[in-house]
């Protein structure tokens, strides 16, 4: 009943937010823990798939962005392929719970178009952001933003964004499938950078 309850409650809060920048309802969905239902198998699979793929593309990063960490279900796994993780979430309430759930990790509230202000001048080895492009106002503004913290992205979407994640740099992988689920996954490299 609870699973049922949970994903009518979301289905509500999530109406009318792709692509709207409104994250304060993103915020409102975290008044229940877990409302992505990530503890889910098909999940956790989603995960260790993405581990696969990051082990094997770029090695062990040294420093990691996580945008869209949420409550750090994902950030669990991610910890075990880098020295340092950072998470960036729009949600104070997930931040909070992520950071009781990965206390070794630096979590920050805040919207990744602001990455700039949030992290001046840093920088990371890979910055991945999975299914989290449909909530902002204008996806090209925020992958740029990332593209200018990292000189490598990973990207992953239940659906490609009309030309966003192709073009100069942009490569697509092999889809990453649980059950009846498929998320594309892009990785994105700056010129010249070459993979290890």
């Amino acid at each position: 009943m609870i699973g049922l309850w949970q994903r009518l409650w979301s289905r509500f809060w999530l109406r009318g937010l792709q692509f709207s920048g409104r994250y304060g309802r993103l915020d409102t969905l975290y008044r229940m823990r877990d409302p992505w239902q990530l503890d889910g198998s098909l999940e956790q699979r989603r995960f260790m798939v993405t581990n696969r793929i990051i082990k094997a593309r770029y090695g062990r990063a040294n420093r990691l962005l996580e945008l869209g960490c949420g409550e750090g279900m994902q950030s669990l796994h991610l910890r075990e392929i880098c020295h340092e993780l950072t998470g960036l979430d729009v949600s104070p309430r997930a931040i909070a719970r992520a950071r009781e759930r990965l206390p070794g990790a630096r979590f920050l509230a805040g919207p990744g178009e602001q990455l700039a202000l949030l992290l001046p001048g840093e920088r990371f080895d890979l910055v991945i952001a999975c299914e989290v492009l449909y909530y902002a106002a204008d996806p090209a503004l925020l992958l740029s933003q990332l593209q200018s913290a990292s000189d490598q992205l990973l990207v992953t979407v239940f659906a490609p964004l009309a030309g966003l994640l192709d073009g100069p740099g942009w490569e697509a992988l092999e889809p990453i499938t649980a059950g009846k689920l498929l998320w594309h996954c892009r990785v994105w490299r700056a010129p010249g950078v070459t993979l290890r």
